[in-house]
């Protein structure tokens, strides 16, 4: 039905309202010659499941329909189908169509759906496009979905001639109906969109036993230090079934990737060079002993006045027994020696006996003679001479 408002009039039930029954447009909100119209669709028995913009009961369809024409966001309403027991029905306008809530739009046994009659309403645009109703210039615009231009959205966009690439640099593009794919080049892998790492935790294609260097459109593989293959596949080498570096004097131990090397019995060191335990990092001998390094081994031999085992040698108090020292003399212990002094009265080196008039003393006077006693001397001038 096309319903028609004068500024003068808020019901068709009022004296002085017009039918109009052909017009340009299918709505008007006052501003052709001051009147206010629209053509309505009927949908019986359908629901437009969209939030209203307000509700109220009317006693018919047409007060509804007046209603949604004076007010500027509404574009539809949903009536009862059936009167409340004061014989109202309920009126609900909405502020869109269904050509643009086709989704929304679904069976009802009690209501009836009321749109105004569109430009959309012969469904113009194509490949899910939306439908964008110009009701006073009793027009429409489709706005398309993505891969889709033209009018009413029948042309195909393409894609690949985009000036913005859709696809990698290292793809190539195939533009399809409505919307394209990218498949990588030779030596590129992925979705043709993302530049892939083939080193990345998601595809491991190398051994776990390597080590992955991602390159230009490709990868490569490097099995570790200790392991053998083409990197995508690594086996452990047995270091110990050819020459290696262990000692002769120690024995060799393969571990997964390398291997280890233990003295045998005797020997000492890290399995791999050859110890001498004399060397001044190992310090197996008394500080006061020698060490003498053997094949395999060693010995420590206490320094001459020390006694022990070579590994703890002792100072040997040479006083507390028979020594060297003169009986006029003094023993004095020292560590690892002793020496002697003479007594009062007594000279030398304290261990043997001094002749004071002998020629290496010169102790009187050349014109005296020298007479040695027990631990001292004496000097007599000459005759002739006095002093």
């Amino acid at each position: 039905p096309l319903i028609v408002l004068t500024p003068s009039f808020r019901s068709s039930s009022h004296a002085g309202t017009r039918f109009i029954d052909a017009r340009n447009k299918t709505l008007s909100r006052g501003t052709d010659r001051g009147m206010a119209y629209a053509k309505f669709k009927p949908h019986q028995f359908s629901y437009l499941n969209i939030a209203s913009i307000g509700s109220d009961y009317v006693l018919q369809g047409s007060d509804c329909g007046l209603v949604c024409v004076n007010i500027p966001s509404c574009f539809s309403f949903n009536l009862g189908a059936f009167r409340n027991v004061i014989g109202k029905v309920i009126c609900e306008l909405l502020p869109s169509d269904i050509y643009n809530n086709s989704e929304k739009f679904v069976l009802s046994q009690s209501h009836h759906h009321y749109s105004i009659a569109s430009p959309c309403i012969s469904w113009p645009c194509k490949n899910k496009g939306t439908c964008a109703a110009q009701y006073q210039e009793n027009s429409y615009v489709c706005v398309c979905a993505k891969g889709y231009a033209g009018k009413h959205c029948e042309l195909d966009v393409n894609e690949c001639s985009s000036s913005y690439p859709v696809c990698d640099v290292n793809a190539n593009c195939h533009n399809t109906f409505g919307s394209y794919g990218c498949s990588c080049k030779t030596g590129f892998d992925g979705d043709g969109k993302t530049y892939v790492n083939e080193c990345g935790a998601s595809f491991r294609v190398c051994d776990v036993k390597a080590n992955c260097y991602n390159t230009y459109g490709s990868y490569s593989c490097s099995c570790l230090t200790g392991y053998i293959g083409n990197g995508k596949k690594c086996t452990d080498i047995d270091e110990c079934s050819s020459s290696n570096g262990c000692d002769v004097n120690a024995h060799c131990h393969n571990n997964p990737g390398s291997y280890s090397c233990s003295c045998k019995i005797g020997f000492d060191g890290d399995g791999k060079t050859y110890v001498n335990e004399c060397g001044a990092s190992f310090r197996v001998c008394d500080v006061k002993a020698n060490c003498y390094n053997t094949y395999g081994s060693y010995s420590c031999s206490c320094l001459t006045g020390y006694i022990g085992n070579g590994k703890k040698c002792t100072d040997i108090d040479e006083c507390s027994s028979s020594n060297g020292c003169d009986v006029n003399a003094h023993c004095h212990n020292n560590p690892g020696s002793y020496s002697c002094s003479c007594k009062i009265g007594f000279d030398g080196d304290g261990k043997t006996h001094v002749n004071e008039c002998g020629a290496s003393f010169r102790v009187c006077d050349v014109k005296a003679n020298c007479y040695n006693t027990y631990g001292s001397y004496s000097c007599s001038c000459l005759t002739g001479y006095i002093g």
